[in-house]
């Protein structure tokens, strides 16, 4: 009979393993460590605790007001989160992107405004064709952060605006927005560049 050279490690862990837990017994060591009845158990590890909801309530929020407005199943969106009300919880900004000629046209796409509440997004601003990117600013007004938007001259000189928060939704005419100061400085957060 043949040997197989390969069963010789083999052979010799098992020896090894054997020889560990007789050594193992013998000086009362354990290779499982078990709580007694004394030692408390420590807690798990808490998931994330900032209140923040899942981005699937934020996909819900979308269908809802997809079929509410009668807007094409097929719509495509993106979104940033956001505290934009200092509470502790992302809220959401989502720049409608498809199909382009309903959502979009010369002067840009329409952008939604979600508050994130204890179960779900409320809508509190849709601000129809603005150019990307935005700013938000580190200014509030009625508790909810200012954006800061570019308006493209078509009408009047180029600028950026103010859209502030009215206590219920952001002002949805950007034409009549106050004229922000300078350009956007870089400590302000740029989104959908």
């Amino acid at each position: 009979m043949q040997r197989n050279p390969r069963q010789k490690p083999f052979i010799t862990c098992h020896l090894l393993t054997a020889l560990t837990l007789s050594l193992c017994s013998l000086s009362a060591c354990s290779l499982f460590e078990t709580n007694t009845p004394n030692e408390p158990l420590l807690p798990l590890p808490s998931a994330d605790t900032s209140g923040d909801l899942d981005d699937r309530y934020l996909k819900l929020a979308m269908t809802d007001y997809i079929a509410r407005n009668n807007a094409p199943k097929y719509t495509r969106y993106d979104y940033v989160r956001s505290d934009l009300n200092n509470d502790g919880q992302l809220d959401a900004l989502v720049k409608m992107k498809a199909p382009y000629g309903h959502w979009c046209g010369d002067d840009g796409c329409t952008i939604l405004a979600f508050l994130a509440r204890n179960t779900s997004f409320e809508l509190i601003g849709t601000l129809p064709q603005i150019r990307t990117p935005l700013y938000i600013s580190k200014q509030s007004t009625h508790g909810v952060r200012d954006l800061i938007i570019h308006l493209s001259g078509k009408h009047d000189k180029a600028r950026y605006a103010i859209l502030s928060f009215d206590g219920h939704k952001y002002n949805e005419a950007p034409e009549s927005a106050p004229t922000y100061p300078d350009h956007p400085a870089p400590q302000l957060t740029k989104v959908f560049p």
